[in-house]
Order: structure tokens, then C-alpha cells, then sequence
């Protein structure tokens, strides 16, 4: 190393000169990259961030279910935070703000600022929960436009739970199935994050590409036969199951 400095600073000013120039024009060039989403490893699911959910609790929003967009086959309760799959068809008009899958929104609007909720999916097998355009065709299956909707669902398959992402698509085995869900949305930096509220521990997160307002969704799969109806809430203020 002495050697190479040596011979460095034997160079000829211009030369010198150059280097730096040089130096400079690659800084500028990363400088002008944007930067690649980091994807949460599995390995990541086992570490607790302390204070995190503190922390997320001050951008806590209460979210209410709008009943104008559930699809016929969902139950929303009274005081439109609870939505369940799996009793009679419910006798709604067909409009266009419905939706004809299993899915509902949230009255609430998002286009600028910070926004954290949680959701109890305790003893769900098969659910999904996230974000969508206010443009979303409501009429279609939700992977038809993957690029107006952010999910992250859970599948139970024999003994194992999964969590899978759309769009990016990205599928992680999860040895506990998630009890209480957690989304956080940073329309200023259009980032989404997903956090296991209870285990203290991120999920997933992703940037969003969007240049509209984004409503919060919830989607749930058909109880198996034999089994009890699938069935998700909205988390009250600062509530643990």
C-alpha cells in the first residue's frame, strides 16, 4: 500500500487530475441509481425489532369497512369492522362499486402521509389483506390487474402456512400462521410494509409505483367444508388479540 502511494503521488498533476475526474463521473453515475427493493429473507422473520410497534402505533388509523363495495357473499358486521365468508347470499344491488370476488374496502382514502393498521386473521386458513388503486376493476379477479393491488395473502397447506406477495411476486413458508397483521403505508415514499404484530416481526415490504389515491382491502378465501366460516377484523386503536 506505502508503494502504491508513492507511485501516486510521483504522478503528474494532470494525470492526477484525472483520476479524481474519473473518480468523481462513477460517484455521479451510482449517485443518479435507484436504489433495488430489499426483500425480507425468511431469516428476517425470526428477528424482533424492539419499540417497532410502538413506533408504528403513532400512524394508527381507524378503519371502517365500506359495504358499498363487499361482494354479496361477505357478511359486514354493524359496526362495519368485521367481514365473514361463508353464510347466505346477501341480498345487495348489483353496482359498480361492488365487488364481484371475495373482496371488500375501506371507506378511507390514502393519497399523501403515514398510515399503520392492524387486522386480527386469528385461525384463518386462506385471507389476503393490503392495498389498491381507487381505479381497481371491481368486476374482475383481482390478479387480472395485478398492478393496481399490493397483497400479502396466507395459505394453509397441511402443516405449513405460506405468505405470498403479488406483484412482486414472492412466496415464504411461515412456521406460525399469523395471528395479527399489521400494514403500514408511506404514501410519501410509496412504501408498504407488512409486520406479524404480534411476533414483533416485518413480513414483507416493497415500493409501490402508483400516481393515485390507494384504499386498504380485504379478501377472504371459502371455508373448506367441515370447517367454520372464514372471518377477519379490523383492530381497534392500540389492540392486542
Amino acid at each position: 500500500m506505502v508503494k502504491e502511494l508513492e507511485e501516486t503521488f510521483q504522478k503528474p498533476d494532470a494525470e492526477l487530475m484525472q483520476d479524481v475526474k474519473d473518480t468523481l463521473s462513477r460517484s455521479a453515475s451510482l449517485m443518479l441509481q435507484s436504489p433495488e427493493p430489499v426483500m425480507v429473507t425468511p431469516e428476517l422473520w425470526r428477528c424482533s425489532i424492539t419499540g417497532m410497534r410502538e413506533m408504528l402505533y403513532t400512524f394508527q388509523v381507524d378503519l371502517t369497512l365500506d359495504a358499498e363495495t363487499a361482494n354479496p357473499c361477505l357478511i359486514i358486521s354493524k359496526d362495519l369492522k368485521s367481514v365473514t365468508n361463508g353464510g347466505p347470499l346477501q341480498n345487495r344491488p348489483s353496482n359498480s362499486e361492488r365487488f364481484s370476488f371475495n373482496a371488500v374496502m375501506a371507506v378511507q382514502t390514502f393519497s399523501s402521509g403515514k398510515y399503520y393498521w392492524e387486522v386480527n386473521v386469528k385461525g384463518q386458513s386462506e385471507w389476503a389483506v393490503g392495498v389498491c388503486k381507487e381505479s381497481l376493476n371491481r368486476r374482475s379477479n383481482s390478479h387480472d390487474s395485478p398492478q393496481d393491488i399490493f397483497l400479502l395473502s396466507c395459505h394453509q397447506e397441511a402443516d405449513a402456512s405460506y405468505a405470498l406477495t403479488c406483484f412482486p411476486f414472492s412466496r415464504q413458508e411461515v412456521k406460525m400462521p399469523v395471528q395479527q397483521l399489521g400494514v403500514f403505508l408511506d404514501s410519501d415514499s410509496q412504501t408498504l410494509l407488512f409486520y406479524n404484530a404480534l411476533e414483533g416481526t416485518i413480513i414483507f415490504s416493497s415500493p409501490l409505483h402508483f400516481s393515485e389515491a390507494l384504499r386498504p382491502i380485504f379478501l377472504l378465501g371459502h371455508p373448506v367444508q367441515g370447517t367454520e366460516s372464514q372471518s377477519m377484523t379490523i383492530c381497534p386503536l392500540n389492540s392486542t388479540v
